[in-house]
């Protein structure tokens, strides 16, 4: 009989702490997406597999990509992943077989028996990750909040084309959710168990794989939001991983004994720093993200201010202490706006209403707060604005995305509106308040009418949902 496991990992927006994410001292907001990416575990055993490697179907029906690969156990003492003579594709994708590799390795400390069997793995993902542009214009729809809902779930074009993608994190939440995929499926950990340390060692995997991957340690607030969805984040110290992925590094797609035995104690029992704390919306409030197409070298622009960061490091140090406090601020004014809804939830809701129609004035307590955030989210903007023309005139946020973000905050019902991450061109993010419904189609009315850019919502609201067992349908 076939086990079947599915596991499902969001998106994420940062919407404060670009950059500074990246320095364990400082603090940034990251909400989950509702929108998620999926892994699908089949395991079908048979007799004739050779006992010394486990077959692994991939496919990604979305791309319309299959490829097949061997996992191969070397005497019990080390690991290999590895095309198969059959794969009918065999462009490497790290973050797949990194992935594969470590996983089904330190799986195989826990089980006794870990061959004659053939896993098949699907990967899919909710298409808020990949711009639809191309697919609407297939299907001769229009560029709309409706046309977007109407496209099929995990929708696949009929001709393959380059995928231009949205900036959710789709390689992370991929790794998140391949990751703990596969210790569900082998009852190594339990999803939405009521121990803490089953979501550690899924985070801690994820973190190492993903790391490995790309080449680098990141900043990690894309896994760990992948993990645990919406969250206050500091990230964990890069010297953590760093010895392990130097070693690691040596040996791609080939993992010994000796790893094995570093990565279960890197995983379970080693104590990781860093913080997060979790984090959700006030109600009535609702985020929205829009695709705007045009791409940016997040590479680079980090680069080129960690250069001049640490080029001048004082006129740094007074910028990112500003921005950084602003941040805390933002936040505290969430943590105020929860709170009056939960002392008087009923005028609570009268007066959101009421703003999202007219807009933000001085008179109410709730309406005070929320400019008050509004003021210090615009201070935000403003110092990355200068930071990235300091830094070698990054485009953090480009004058085109300023005029962008400005009439989308002109709109009543906007809270603020900024550019996610490390910024750039390729995305923007509001927080609207009031009936979602009708705020969304209000601001996508005017995004789709906007002559400065091609910009295409995305059908995505937060969710401080993390990892989670899930069904394709």
């Amino acid at each position: 009989m076939e086990r079947q496991t599915c596991v499902s990992a969001p998106g994420k927006v940062l919407i404060t702490g670009g950059y500074l994410v990246l320095d364990p001292r400082y603090c940034g907001l990251v909400l989950g997406t509702s929108s998620r990416f999926f892994t699908n575990i089949k395991t079908a055993h048979k007799e004739e597999v050779d006992n010394q490697r486990i077959i692994i179907n991939l496919s990604s029906p979305q791309f319309q990509y299959t490829t097949e690969y061997h996992f191969i156990i070397e005497n019990n003492q080390s690991f290999r992943v590895e095309f198969s003579d059959n794969a009918e594709n065999k462009n490497p994708n790290p973050y797949i077989e990194v992935t594969l590799l470590y996983c089904l390795s330190m799986i195989s400390r826990s089980l006794t028996k870990m061959s004659n069997m053939t896993l098949n793995v699907e990967l899919v993902a909710d298409n808020d990750f990949y711009s639809q542009r191309k697919n609407l214009e297939e299907l001769n729809l229009d560029v709309s909040l409706q046309s977007l809902e109407s496209l099929p779930k995990f929708y696949s074009p009929s001709t393959k084309r380059d995928i231009h993608k949205t900036g959710l994190g789709s390689s992370a939440a991929m790794v998140t959710s391949l990751v703990a995929c596969l210790l569900s499926h082998f009852e190594i950990i339990k999803i939405q168990s009521d121990s803490s340390v089953d979501m550690d060692v899924v985070h801690n995997m994820a973190q190492f794989c993903h790391c490995l991957a790309q080449g680098k340690i990141g900043s990690g607030f894309d896994v760990s939001s992948a993990t645990f969805g919406s969250q206050k984040y500091k990230r964990f110290s890069p010297s953590l991983l760093d010895d392990l992925l130097t070693t690691c590094t040596k040996t791609p797609n080939k993992c010994d004994d000796r790893v094995v035995d570093d990565l279960l104690k890197l995983i379970k029992h080693t104590k990781w720093d860093g913080s997060r704390t979790p984090f959700k919306l006030p109600p009535y409030f609702h985020l929205f993200v829009a695709d705007v197409d045009q791409g940016s070298n997040t590479p680079n622009m980090v680069r080129n201010v960690l250069k001049w960061r640490s080029e001048n490091p004082e006129e740094s140090l007074l910028l990112w202490t500003e921005i950084d406090a602003l941040n805390s601020k933002v936040d505290q004014c969430f943590v105020a706006i929860t709170n009056y809804h939960n002392d008087q939830p009923e005028l609570y809701q009268e007066e959101i209403l009421q703003l999202s129609n007219v807009g933000l004035s001085e008179n109410s307590v709730l309406s005070k707060e929320m400019s008050q955030l509004r003021s210090h989210f615009l201070k935000i903007r403003s110092l990355l604005k200068r930071m990235g023309d300091l830094a070698y005139k990054e485009p953090i946020e480009p004058d085109q995305q300023t005029d962008l973000l400005d009439a989308t905050m002109n709109q009543p019902c906007c809270l603020i509106a900024g550019v996610p991450g490390a910024g750039g061109f390729d995305a923007i993010f509001s927080i609207l308040f009031g009936n979602e419904r009708q705020v969304k189609s209000q601001v996508s009315d005017m995004w789709i009418k906007y002559q400065g850019a091609s910009v295409c919502p995305l059908v995505l609201n937060e969710s401080n949902v993390g990892i989670t067992n899930s069904c394709i349908k």
